[in-house]
């Protein structure tokens, strides 16, 4: 069967897959050099729709943006995580000592599913700019909830 014609099985449903993902946290295993991601979902979602989204990854400040191949190895209760590799680009070599495991460059995640017809935004709840807004806020730093 040609790429272009495959049938998508969820093609009525990925909006609502969609807004049952309510927020993701990125952090970074220096150890393993891998990303770990973390999705809050109100639902349990079909682990084979979720194996079949294409994440993107975007950088706080610069336009700068990379494709990750992620594995789902895990389903912890109403969370879904998710490892890959350490997205070159988005988290060069260089910013590796000013990296922090908790806290990553890393601002919107961004989920495409039918071969890239539906896409959904989350903003990593860890990255340094949120950070940064709850450090300063009057309210504290539990202003954002995970």
């Amino acid at each position: 069967m040609a790429y272009g014609q495959l049938v998508d099985v969820f093609r009525d449903r990925h909006r609502f897959f969609f807004t049952n993902l309510a927020s993701v946290r990125v952090s970074f295993d220096k150890s393993r050099d891998r990303l770990r991601l973390v999705f809050r979902a109100n639902a349990r979602l079909p682990s084979t729709w979720l194996q079949g989204l294409r994440i993107v990854v975007h950088h706080d400040l610069y336009l700068l943006q990379e494709t990750v191949e992620t594995e789902w190895p895990d389903i912890e209760g109403s969370h879904l995580v998710a490892t890959c590799p350490r997205p070159r680009r988005v988290l060069p070599d260089a910013e590796l000592e000013l990296i922090d495991e908790d806290v990553v460059p890393i601002g919107d995640v961004i989920l495409f599913a039918g071969n890239g017809a539906h896409e959904h935004v989350l903003h990593n709840l860890a990255s340094r700019r949120i950070y940064r807004a709850r450090a300063e806020s009057p309210r504290g730093r539990n202003e954002v909830n995970f």
